[in-house]
């Protein structure tokens, strides 16, 4: 087999066996082979289905590729491969940033591309699901070459502007106690709805701009700049006054709950026949009704200054 169809079935090996190939077209897919290989896809296509390594497509439909055989690579043609995304924005940006902390940047891809919020040109659409596809990534030469490319990275990102987002500081946090992977994804659905779609999109723009897998690679000097870590104490100060406000409205909850459980019970016990409760008084169990039916009230009062309050303290930036 020549060169550029070993190149052509590598790169669909590589897109069908990825993680976030979902909704990709042929065209796209082919737009991503000329650009790494310079190549006139038609004739290659043409000569693969001449020889039967390739079914009839149109060009719209979904990429959907069964590999016949495992396809081995050409150090000079992944070099090719290589050299090409380099200077592709934003997947060498998420590939360095994948090399760096793989479960992190699955957690913020998932959220984003399964809500169809990914916005990438077709391009990026066909060819960052086959550089983040685990054969790609586990391939000593891709591991050496992407090594490389962060050892040689300069300190060109300015966060200053990200500094005050609540987002970015909760973002810090998860990556400096490891709160992603499993336990990223419990984390990040115990927060808030809010809370959740800023640190999800916020981490995304941060992704896809090149500043995330310098803040992993730069992690230390820069959360430990002054101004910087006075905020993150501010940021975990703020949590511990929210977890106490949240769990004293749930105690107030459960006592409001309790309270208007005694009321009906003893209220019911006032509508007993007197022969069985010798001093029941309607009157008197009508009145804990009315009370109780009263009190259920107070149960979404107490979660909607719960909220409020909550808000208070975590609506601003810091």
């Amino acid at each position: 087999m020549n060169d550029r169809n070993s190149m052509f079935l590598y790169m669909a090996q590589l897109l069908h066996e990825g993680d976030y190939n979902s909704g990709i077209s042929w065209r796209q897919f082919i737009m991503a082979y000329e650009f790494v290989s310079d190549e006139n896809s038609a004739d290659v296509i043409s000569d693969l289905k001449k020889h039967n390594k390739l079914e009839d497509f149109s060009e719209n439909d979904s990429f959907i590729y069964f590999p016949s055989s495992d396809v081995e690579i050409k150090d000079e043609d992944l070099k090719v491969l290589l050299s090409k995304i380099a200077n592709l924005h934003p997947a060498i940006d998420i590939s360095m940033a994948f090399r760096l902390e793989p479960s992190l940047v699955d957690l913020i891809l998932s959220s984003n591309l399964y809500s169809g919020d990914s916005n990438w040109d077709d391009l990026n659409r066909a060819l960052i699901p086959i550089i983040l596809s685990p054969r790609f990534l586990n391939d000593r030469r891709t591991q050496i070459f992407i090594d490389e490319l962060l050892r040689n990275s300069k300190e060109n990102f300015n966060f200053k502007k990200y500094e005050t987002k609540r987002w970015f500081i909760e973002l810090a946090f998860m990556i400096k106690r490891g709160l992603y992977g499993n336990g990223g994804y419990s984390y990040v659905s115990g927060i808030s709805d809010a809370r959740r779609t800023a640190l999800i999109n916020g981490s995304y723009d941060l992704l896809v701009s090149g500043g995330l897998y310098e803040l992993i690679l730069r992690f230390r000097s820069i959360v430990t700049e002054s101004e910087f870590g006075y905020r993150m104490k501010k940021f975990q100060k703020l949590e511990k006054i929210s977890t106490r406000i949240s769990h004293i409205y749930s105690y107030l909850s459960i006592g409001n709950d309790i309270l208007i459980g005694i009321e009906f019970l003893l209220g019911s016990f006032e509508f007993l026949p007197r022969t069985i409760f010798p001093s029941a008084n309607e009157v008197i169990g009508v009145y804990l009704f009315i009370a109780g039916s009263a009190e259920l009230l107070i149960r979404p009062m107490i979660e909607i200054t719960r909220r409020i309050h909550l808000r208070i303290i975590n609506g601003s930036d810091l």
